[in-house]
């Protein structure tokens, strides 16, 4: 939520703390920080929070936005680790990512951030709408935002795209599982239905069962685990503790070719 937490702490912050985990006067400068940080990498914050004049007052009162720290953590962690292992793997990051703006939106259908309709980030060309305030810890934050930046990457060559699938055989059923989404056959064998949980038997590359929901999602599944994996072992112990959460997030496929085709995107050398 977003309201003005000068009249909240009823004009004096000090005294009094707001409960929500948005920006504060006293996070500002760590928030900025982040934000000019993330410059650098051609990543921009919609910076929401700051002073505004307050009517009916005679002084201008802080806005805490839609924005709370341990999201913008998430993002700064999430670009360090994917500049470092796309580098490891002979990647540029500002090659692969372009530039993107992250927006802050409340999330679930109905605009007010319904754990029950619980979406976790939109993507569009130059743009990831972070919907707020649906996370509940700091594994999803990392995820979410790792697996993001995969969908910038695919949006941004189509081309790329469909080197993937094409690599592997891709192909996405119209038919929904399990009433969630579609499956996403991505075999050199067309005909196999994957069966998430189950083990490959030595002819399927198994994507993760969040990939089963289509190419796209394959994709940034496929990034995730190759670009975390290569930043765990480039050596940097910076960001190594979140690497290794997105990494075990929902780790349960059988990468196989995957991570080849992956690579070569990453590097380049599937042009």
């Amino acid at each position: 939520m977003s309201y003005n937490s000068w009249l909240y702490t009823y004009g004096n912050p000090t005294n009094y703390t707001d409960p929500t985990g948005l920006i504060s006067e006293k996070n500002a400068e760590e928030a900025r920080n982040i934000v000019n940080d993330l410059i650098t990498y051609n990543v921009r914050i919609k910076v929401d929070w700051g002073y505004q004049y307050v009517p009916f007052h005679t002084q201008c009162g802080w806005n805490e936005g839609d924005w709370i720290m341990p999201d913008l953590k998430a993002i700064q962690a999430s670009v360090h680790i994917i500049d470092k292992g796309a580098s490891f793997l002979g990647g540029n990051f500002k090659s692969l990512i372009g530039k993107v703006t992250y927006v802050p939106k409340k999330g679930g259908k109905d605009g007010k951030g319904d754990s029950g309709n619980n979406y976790l980030a939109g993507t569009v060309p130059g743009m990831i709408t972070w919907y707020m305030p649906n996370w509940k810890n700091e594994e999803d934050r990392l995820w979410v935002a790792v697996h993001e930046m995969g969908h910038v990457v695919a949006y941004r060559n189509p081309k790329m795209m469909d080197y993937f699938m094409g690599e592997l055989g891709a192909h996405c059923s119209n038919q929904p599982v399990d009433r969630v989404g579609y499956y996403c056959n991505s075999d050199q064998d067309p005909s196999i239905i994957y069966d998430p949980g189950k083990s490959a038997n030595g002819t399927q590359n198994i994507p993760s069962e969040y990939a089963l929901h289509g190419s796209y999602e394959d994709f940034a599944e496929t990034w995730r685990e190759v670009v975390t994996r290569a930043y765990i072992r480039s050596g940097d112990a910076v960001y190594i503790r979140q690497a290794w959460i997105v990494y075990n997030h929902k780790l349960n496929h059988d990468i196989g070719r995957r991570r080849k085709v992956m690579n070569s995107i990453i590097n380049g050398s599937w042009k």
